[in-house]
């Protein structure tokens, strides 16, 4: 092997790839970037098992090669050089690493021992980013990132009655979102579990090189899913198994309803959260003509607040929650109104937007504790 690139383009090659690197390999040669040129074209590659990434650097009459460097070092090697152009060389079983004022050379690891990627063909369809963007934002913080329930970890698209729709529960809370701009195409496919943290990587790639549509080959037979973005490919493992039935936990009538200012909502949680650090953040409503929020440390005191609702329908209740679960909803939208919708103190309440109805977030309560 022999290749010269721009310190530019290998810069933000293995700032990409670096993505699908883990600290936790279960091998070793996972913490690795494979490099292979060949013609015109040098690929910087890395993979987790789950995550893989491909960056393609066009370049002139390279050598052909194949290395496999310690990706940490190496990323941190490329990204202290201040010269224009980076020379890589395999010399006596090693790569030879120059540029304008160093030079270093890396011991390499057994080529044979790094995963082939994927052989990933089917059906080929595109998505939105804006799309992408709104699973991201409305339903990604409900998953799970414990590794012994991996279906939990994944956001579910399904199709439901014609369209399509992003579910995401960590079984503790639920949050889905309809959407609207979301087609298939021809591809017979009812519905995805993707893992949250392999395509949040895809939206940030895509955010980063100004892609608005990205185009994603779908492999049933092998589980995998293909994202093509710009001149980077991005190889993720589909989740096997079957999710929760999580239409079960969605209340379907509601004895209170209110609308509640937002911005005021997430004033209050956030100072009652101060108080119930110490206690599980439970915090308290109080659902009436206004709304009291409440909580309470045996150590620290107590916080009260109370903020005016709009269009209370139905009973009075009460009803305690995680004060982070709230956190987490009302911190991921910029819309003014929210609306919260109840039965019974210890059954599913529900959140969702005004302005965007097909969206809605359901948490399972804490028992209230009586005075």
């Amino acid at each position: 092997m022999k290749v010269k690139l721009k310190t530019s383009q290998l810069s933000s090659a293995v700032k990409v790839v670096q993505k699908a690197l883990t600290s936790r390999a279960q091998l070793p040669i996972l913490s690795s970037i494979k490099i292979k040129t060949e013609g015109d074209k040098c690929s910087l590659m890395a993979t987790d098992l789950f995550l893989g990434i491909e960056v393609i650097i066009p370049v002139k009459d390279a050598d052909p090669g194949l290395v496999i460097v310690s990706g940490k070092e190496f990323r941190e090697l490329v990204s202290s050089a201040s010269g224009d152009e980076f020379e890589l060389e395999v010399k006596d079983e090693k790569l030879l690493v120059k540029t304008g004022d160093f030079k270093a050379n890396f011991s390499l690891f057994n080529a044979q021992e790094y995963p082939d990627f994927p052989d990933v063909s089917g059906e080929t369809i595109t998505l939105p980013l804006s799309e992408l963007e709104k699973i991201e934002q409305e339903v990604f913080f409900a998953a799970s990132t414990d590794q012994t329930r991996p279906l939990l970890t994944g956001v579910l698209l399904i199709k439901k009655n014609g369209n399509w729709e992003a579910v995401v529960t960590d079984g503790f809370r639920l949050s889905k979102t309809g959407l609207s701009d979301l087609d298939m195409g021809k591809a017979d496919i009812e519905s995805l579990l993707i893992p949250v943290q392999s395509l949040k990587e895809v939206i940030n790639i895509a955010r980063d090189q100004q892609i608005e549509r990205v185009k994603v080959i779908i492999s049933l037979s092998n589980q995998q899913l293909l994202f093509r973005v710009g001149d980077i490919d991005i190889y993720v493992r589909l989740l096997e198994g079957e999710y929760p039935p999580y239409e079960k936990i969605i209340p379907t009538s509601f004895d209170v309803k209110v609308e509640i200012d937002r911005e005021q909502l997430l004033s209050h949680v956030k100072r009652a959260l101060i108080f119930c650090q110490n206690t599980s953040n439970i915090i308290k409503f109080e659902i009436g003509e206004s709304l009291k929020v409440s909580s309470i440390s045996s150590s620290l005191g107590t916080y009260q607040g109370e903020l005016e609702v709009d269009k209370h329908k139905g009973k009075q209740g009460e009803i305690a929650f995680n004060g982070r679960y709230l956190l987490d909803y009302l911190t991921n939208s910029d819309l003014e109104k929210v609306v919260f919708m109840m039965t019974e103190s210890l059954r599913p309440a529900v959140f969702s937007w005004k302005d965007s109805p097909d969206s809605i977030y359901v948490v399972m309560p804490f028992r209230v504790n009586k005075a």
